[in-house]
């Protein structure tokens, strides 16, 4: 049982690194869309915003990852 838990919990990871991290070609369109009618200064700074936000939230799961599968393994048994 916990190799499906493990194999399902890669698969889901793996897409979603794929989808969100890996997409930036496809999410082009959205951004472009979300921020039409902006300013080139206002749309650069917006993708800098999100480009730090998504870095800390990486960053803040690489660090408390390890503990968070920990507590949900916990939780599961």
């Amino acid at each position: 049982m916990e190799n499906i838990i493990t194999y399902t919990l890669s698969v889901f990871i793996s897409f979603y690194e794929f989808f969100c991290c890996y997409e930036s070609i496809a999410n082009t369109p959205i951004f472009l869309g979300l921020t039409e009618g902006n300013t080139k200064e206002n749309k650069k700074k917006i993708a800098k915003t999100a480009l730090i936000t998504a870095f800390i939230i990486v960053v803040a799961f690489i660090i408390a990852g390890k503990y968070i599968f920990e507590l949900l393994s916990q939780l599961l048994k």
